[in-house]
């Protein structure tokens, strides 16, 4: 799929798979498609940058939504409810085990979606990219 592209956007793909690891996600979605934009020269990052999508705002807002180490917005939302701060608990595993501790401890699981290929949904060395973001690459 990738020769294709030409070096800039393998570029890009590989800023959107480091954004996807940072994140302690194991699939590459438009989100990180959009990160990775953001963070270019490219006429689309200036044209971000202008609509004021700057990479830090949209990297809070990906946060909020996404969350990291896998865990949502959502589901942060549910824990806070029950009085569990997602991002306190993450930092005393890392101080008590090590800083990849969470990431070492999920392993990786499979879900299949109405007969789409499998996604990757834990950590591991080369997170797939979704359906979704697979077709704003325009591959089908």
């Amino acid at each position: 799929m990738f020769e294709r592209f030409t070096a800039e956007a393998r570029h890009l793909l590989v800023q959107a798979q480091e954004h996807a690891v940072r994140r302690g996600h194991g699939w590459i979605g438009c989100e990180h498609l959009l990160l990775a934009v953001a963070d270019t020269q490219s006429p689309a990052g200036s044209l971000l940058r202008e609509a004021g999508a700057s990479p830090e705002a949209l990297k809070e807002a990906a946060g909020a939504v996404l969350g990291s180490n896998g865990i949502d917005g959502d589901d942060k939302l549910l824990l806070a409810t029950l009085g569990i701060d997602v991002e306190a608990v993450t930092r005393a595993a890392e101080a008590t085990f090590g800083s990849d501790a969470l990431q070492a401890a999920r392993g990786t699981r499979r879900r299949r979606r109405r007969g789409r290929p499998s996604v990757r949904c834990g950590p591991g060395p080369s997170p797939q990219f979704t359906p979704r973001a697979k077709r704003c690459l325009g591959d089908p």
